[in-house]
């Protein structure tokens, strides 16, 4: 199995209106848990055959999830 993950620019992923609406930093970490939460599901067990296409900058999740 493989996937590809869409859309990993930085405005998008986590998507820049979602983070404006958090004011508070308890808001902050549920935006960026509620947007991080699918692409760590979409990518268990797969991270060997994944393909990641963006622009630059990319996603400030990137480093974390191709980490491993």
């Amino acid at each position: 199995m493989a996937i590809a993950l869409m859309a990993c620019n930085d405005a998008v992923l986590p998507l820049a209106a979602r983070i404006e609406t958090g004011a508070a930093e308890s808001a902050l970490e549920a935006i960026f848990e509620t947007e991080r939460h699918p692409v760590d599901v979409a990518m268990i067990g797969v991270r060997d055959r994944v393909t990641v296409p963006g622009i630059d900058p990319g996603s400030a999740f990137l480093p974390d999830l191709l980490a491993t």
